[in-house]
C-alpha cells in the first residue's frame, strides 16, 4: 500500500519459492513514488535497506528503496549467501547522495555466489557504485543480468563486474557525479565465455582519469567469444588521462560497431591496448579523439593482439 515504510528488511530462503512459484513485493499503484522503505545505516554490520539473503525467486518491483544515511554506510539492495533467481524491476534506488564512501552501493553482491538474477528497469541514484557484482575465483557467477537500467549521480563507477559466465549488460545509461574524479564507468574484470556488452550509454564530465570500458582479463573461448558491441561513449571536459576502451589480458573478444569519443586537455587514448590481448577482433567502431590524442595506441607487440582490425573510422586532432 502508498506509504513511507521505515524498516531495515531481510529476506531469508522461503519454503516453496520456484520459478512457477516466485514472490513479489511491489507497490500497489506500480507507481514507485507511492512506495518508499528507507533505513539508516550506521555501521558494516547493518549496511543495507533490503537485503535478500540466500533468498531466490524474489521480485522487488516499482518501489522507492533508498538509504537514508549521510554518512560511509548507504548500501541499498544487498544480495548474499546465495541469492539466486532473483529480479529488481522498475525502482527507484537511491544511496547516499554526494558520497565519496566506497561502502555506499545501489545494488551490491560481494563475495558470494548469487547468480542468475536480473537487475532490469531500474533508476540507480548516488553511491560510490550503482551496481557492484563480485564473485571468488575459485566460485564464479553464472547468467547475471543488468539491462536498461538508469545509472546516475555515481561518484566512482556504474557497473563493476568480476568472475562472472555467461553475463549481460545490455541497455544502460551511466552519467557520473559533480564531484567525481577518477571514474570506472563500466568495469567487467575477470569475465569470460559468454560475457555481453551492448547498447550502453556512457556520459561523462569528471575530472580525473577515466577508464571508460575497462576491460582486464575478459576471456572468451573460440567458440564462444566475448561480445562488446553498439555501445556508445560520450566523454568531454578533463584534465585527466582517459581511456576509451582500457584493453587487458584480453582473449577472444569482438569489439564491433561502439562509437568512442573523448576529449581532454591531459592525455588521452580513444582504445589503449596493453599487454597479453590476443584474437581481439576490432571492427567498424567510431573512435574520435578530440583532445589531440591517439584514436588507437599500443606498443607494436601489444597491438599484435589485435588480430583483426577493419572498417573502423579513426580520428584525432593531434
Amino acid at each position: 500500500q502508498p506509504g513511507t515504510y521505515t524498516a531495515q528488511v531481510n529476506i531469508p530462503a522461503i519454503a516453496g519459492a520456484s520459478a512457477t512459484n516466485t514472490i513479489t513485493f511491489q507497490s500497489s499503484t506500480g507507481i514507485p513514488a507511492d512506495v518508499t522503505v528507507t533505513y539508516t545505516s550506521t555501521s558494516a554490520a547493518d549496511n543495507w535497506v533490503i537485503r535478500l539473503d540466500g533468498a531466490d525467486y524474489i521480485t522487488l518491483k516499482n518501489m522507492t528503496i533508498k538509504s537514508a544515511a549521510t554518512g560511509s554506510f548507504g548500501r541499498v539492495i544487498e544480495l548474499i549467501n546465495g541469492a539466486n533467481y532473483n529480479t529488481i524491476e522498475g525502482n527507484v534506488i537511491e544511496s547516499v547522495p554526494g558520497t565519496t564512501s566506497s561502502t555506499t552501493v545501489g545494488i551490491y553482491s560481494g563475495n558470494t555466489t548469487d547468480q542468475y538474477n536480473v537487475i532490469t528497469g531500474n533508476t540507480i541514484r548516488y553511491g560510490y557504485y550503482s551496481i557492484y557484482i563480485i564473485a571468488t575465483a575459485g566460485s564464479p557467477e553464472n547468467g547475471n543480468i543488468i539491462e536498461d537500467n538508469t545509472l546516475e549521480a555515481w561518484y566512482y563507477g556504474a557497473i563493476y563486474q568480476q568472475y562472472q559466465y555467461d553475463h549481460i549488460i545490455s541497455g544502460n545509461t551511466m552519467s557520473n557525479a559533480s564531484n567525481s574524479g577518477t571514474v570506472y564507468p563500466l568495469r567487467i574484470y575477470y569475465c569470460y565465455d559468454g560475457t555481453i556488452v551492448t547498447k550502453n550509454r556512457i556520459n561523462l564530465t569528471a575530472t580525473g582519469t577515466h577508464y571508460i570500458m575497462y576491460t582486464y582479463y575478459t576471456v572468451g573461448s573460440a567458440t564462444d567469444k566475448a561480445l562488446i558491441a553498439n555501445n556508445v561513449v560520450n566523454q568531454m571536459g578533463a584534465s585527466g588521462t582517459i581511456y576509451g576502451i582500457y584493453l587487458y589480458y584480453s582473449q577472444y573478444v569482438r569489439f564491433y560497431h561502439n562509437t568512442i569519443k573523448t576529449q581532454s586537455s591531459g592525455t588521452s587514448y580513444g582504445l589503449y591496448a596493453g599487454t597479453s590481448n590476443s584474437n581481439i577482433e576490432f571492427i567498424n567502431n567510431n573512435v574520435a579523439n578530440m583532445g589531440g590524442g591517439y584514436a588507437i595506441y599500443g606498443t607494436v607487440a601489444n597491438l599484435a593482439g589485435l588480430t583483426t582490425s577493419n572498417f573502423n573510422n579513426l580520428y584525432s586532432t593531434g
